[in-house]
This record gives C-alpha cells, sequence and structure tokens, in this order.
C-alpha cells in the first residue's frame, strides 16, 4: 500500500516499460519475472499493472537472507560391461 504521503496515482506504475524502468531491468526480463510471478504486479486485461511501494518492499525483504541451500543431486554411475 501506499504511504500516507504518497497518492495512489503516484504509486501505480501502469505497463510493463514502467514496472521495468522502476525497477532497472531489460523489458523482455521484466515480461519474464511478471508471468512467473517472481514480481508482484497484477494483469488487467492486456496490461500489467504494478505499484511502487510492493515493489520496493518485495525487492528489499528478502535483501539480507540468504537463499536456501539446496542438497546436492546424487550422482547415478553406470555399471560397465566387462569385455
Amino acid at each position: 500500500m501506499p504511504s500516507e504521503d504518497t497518492s495512489l496515482a503516484e504509486d501505480l506504475l501502469p505497463g510493463a516499460e514502467k514496472i521495468a524502468a522502476f525497477v532497472g531491468i531489460d523489458i523482455r526480463t521484466c515480461f519474464y519475472y511478471l508471468t512467473t510471478g517472481l514480481l508482484p504486479a497484477k494483469k488487467l486485461g492486456r496490461k500489467w499493472l504494478g505499484s511502487k511501494s510492493r515493489l520496493r518492499k518485495h525487492l528489499t525483504e528478502d535483501l539480507y537472507t540468504p537463499p536456501p541451500k539446496k542438497e546436492p543431486s546424487p550422482i547415478k554411475r553406470r555399471k560397465h560391461k566387462a569385455a
């Protein structure tokens, strides 16, 4: 939600182009992040609608949290036939 000193109109980012510019990424990367849910936004008809305050919160909330460690996958070894 926008802060008290910011109006809703100032907080909204209409269109993926404006969302990409606000986040500082390429438009194609932005579309990928939007369609996969990596960036918080809603699609209204054919247009994406983002919020500056939600994007700021989303991008900074996990800034200092390390990513979860992945377990190494077990190596499958093939059995070689004796000649």
